[in-house]
């Protein structure tokens, strides 16, 4: 498959963003009026404790099946990475990985009620102060008072709409960049490939996190095993605690990290940082099996391995049809290859043989 293009990548990680900022800017502006009924009056508490009230659930709520579709396209987008006939995605079938993951969106977003309303309640008190230090809190100066005040209303509409909006978009975008990197991980995991290679789409944006990892070979299974915990995250203060983005203050200690290290601080996959369009790729190598080493293919190992050579490997692994039954069950159920490869107890090695037997038609 070849690697996709910026403008393709782009729409996939930042549409939501971009549509969920716009709708978050049709109704605040309304939010933003009744707060000004309050300043016009001077009601400095009155606009206090309609802010208190701010809260983005009607947004996500309303919008929840556009962010479960758009994350959907994140995975599905992934796993085309890897196959052009992606085994982890299954026609009508949501992944629980992309339902969670939009629950995650969905909390985020809620949690970004409280920062929006700390920064217009900050613009308020950055009023009060102006107003009392040019002793403007009296009725006697009329004119220089309704200027600070019309001043204040102009950046407070700028906080809520435009600050908030960017809030909006981050976050929404968060979890499609996130969920990009799962479905090709899965799908690799399911296909028998063990590496991949981080591809950090050079030019003048690329930070120097991103660049530095550029074409650096990381392990598959356990990079999916740390994003699928994060995207399963269901509580706010923990989320905003994990896989912290490296600073720019810690690039030095960034670039001093072994690849044990960087996989220990979940900085191995993309994103690295708000609006990263890193992505990573496809790199051929070789799985251990029976104490063979067998070259990988990014559609299976059936492009490899004969069908007698699958069904022998299998058999010195001890894998019977039952196993293999089970496992094209799951898959059919749209299961992905971490709860598999858990739940079965069988080794990522193994699940790319039995994807390859699947494939090959050995069950038939």
């Amino acid at each position: 498959m070849p690697t996709p293009t910026e403008s393709e990548i782009q729409a996939v990680l930042y549409t939501l963003g971009a549509e969920l900022s716009r709708v978050y800017l049709s109704s605040i502006g309304d939010f933003a009026d009744e707060v000004e009924v309050f300043l016009n009056r001077e009601d400095m508490e009155g606009a206090r404790a309609h802010i208190a009230n701010l809260t983005l659930e009607p947004l996500y709520e309303a919008n929840r099946e556009r962010i479960l579709r758009f994350n959907m396209n994140a995975f599905r987008f992934g796993s085309e990475m890897v196959s052009k006939n992606p085994a982890g995605i299954i026609e009508g079938v949501i992944p629980s990985i992309v339902q969670a993951a939009t629950d995650q969106t969905g909390m985020m977003l809620v949690d970004l009620s409280a920062t929006i309303q700390r920064r217009m309640n900050a613009a308020l008190d950055r009023l009060d102060r102006e107003l009392i230090n040019r002793g403007l809190k009296q009725e006697d100066e009329v004119d220089p008072r309704q200027r600070i005040l019309n001043q204040f209303r102009d950046r407070l509409r700028a906080t809520a709409r435009g600050g908030g909006a960017g809030l909006v978009d981050l976050v929404s975008s968060l979890n499609t960049t996130r969920l990009v990197s799962y479905g090709f991980l899965n799908e690799a995991a399911l296909t028998g490939i063990e590496q991949y290679r981080y591809n950090a789409l050079l030019d003048v944006r690329t930070t120097p996190f991103c660049e530095h990892l550029n074409n650096r070979v990381f392990p598959i299974t356990s990079q999916l095993q740390s994003l699928d915990a994060i995207l399963r995250i269901n509580d706010s203060d923990q989320i905003r605690n994990a896989a912290p983005f490296p600073r720019f203050d810690q690039i030095d200690e960034f670039r001093s990290l072994s690849t044990e290290q960087l996989i220990a601080r979940n900085w191995a996959t993309p994103p690295l940082h708000f609006y990263c369009r890193s992505v990573i790729e496809y790199i051929q190598g070789t799985i251990q099996v029976a104490g063979l080493e067998i070259p990988t293919a990014r559609e299976g190992l059936q492009e490899i391995l004969t069908g007698d050579e699958i069904r022998a490997l299998l058999n010195l692994r001890g894998i019977t049809n039952s196993t293999i039954n089970l496992t094209q069950g799951a898959l059919l159920a749209g299961a992905s290859a971490l709860n598999i490869i858990q739940s079965l107890g069988v080794s990522a090695e193994t699940l790319g043989l039995i994807r390859a037997a699947i494939e090959a038609g050995l069950l038939e």
